[in-house]
């Protein structure tokens, strides 16, 4: 890091910082049944924290294979698939949810990892991911990752259109640091 203490030129007018999107933009969801698949102890305990606040019912699955297993047997609402885990990654998880007899198989899955280079992404939807979550996930992100997927499948383009607005928002600017820096 490096930092130097500036002033702005005499008379520049001060440039105003984008302001983040309202969460009350978001469509209320009804309570959802989620299957989260999470190798990570920690990573399950805050997300499913954070879901059932929400009023959602959580099944979690700890690799792939008991992923593939819970959406072969039960129908989902949304599938929130960690890419990296033992036994079975996240994408191969993916692809046999996809192809196989699930009952899940045209369920939304939401890849959740912190690997979100454009190539990656590639990859994730090639697999038959719908859409991404970047760890560390927060209320805020998976709130609008669940609108986003709930509405995919709806005819409403302006509510839609102001989802990916706040989904885009979310994924490419880091609030917090911002309003930090706004600070100053």
């Amino acid at each position: 890091w490096l930092r130097l203490p500036l002033d702005a030129p005499k008379g520049a007018p001060r440039q105003h910082l984008p302001q983040r999107p309202d969460q009350d933009d978001l469509p209320e969801l009804p309570p959802l049944d989620i299957l989260m698949v999470e190798d990570n102890e920690i990573n399950r305990i805050v997300a499913r924290e954070l879901l059932e606040r929400d009023g959602h019912r959580v099944t979690e699955a700890h690799n792939g294979l008991e992923g593939v297993d819970a959406a072969e047997t039960s129908t989902f609402d949304i599938i929130l698939m960690d890419v990296s885990m033992p036994e079975m990654d996240g994408v191969t998880a993916t692809r046999v949810i996809r192809t196989g007899e699930s009952l899940s198989a045209d369920t939304p899955i939401i890849a959740t990892t912190a690997h979100a280079l454009p190539d990656d992404l590639a990859a994730f939807r090639e697999a038959g991911m719908n859409d991404v979550l970047v760890k560390p996930v927060s209320a805020r992100s998976i709130r609008t990752a669940l609108a986003k997927a709930m509405l995919d499948s709806n005819d409403d383009d302006d509510e839609r259109v102001a989802v990916d607005m706040i989904a885009s928002a979310e994924l490419l600017i880091d609030w917090d640091r911002l309003e930090d820096l706004e600070k100053d």
